[in-house]
């Protein structure tokens, strides 16, 4: 909208992590199921490597995801 402030500043990274507390309060509103917690850690760990100039999407991102969903769910049983 402002082109002299995207080009000069890391607008991106900016946006990253203000949807980052918006995604987790989301997952919370809706309960917390399993495919929602799942999705959250996705979402979060692509917005992580936006902050952090990474590549985001890749299948280790689901590997990590279920690794952890995984992890919790193990103690619920």
């Amino acid at each position: 909208m402002i082109p002299k402030v995207s080009l000069y500043y890391p607008v991106k990274k900016w946006a990253a992590a203000l949807a980052l507390p918006g995604a987790f309060a989301y997952a919370v509103m809706t309960g917390g199921s399993v495919p929602t917690v799942r999705a959250l850690l996705m979402f979060s760990l692509v917005l992580l490597a936006i902050i952090l100039d990474r590549r985001g999407l890749s299948i280790w991102l689901v590997a990590w995801a279920a690794l952890i969903v995984l992890y919790f769910n193990r103690k619920a049983c």
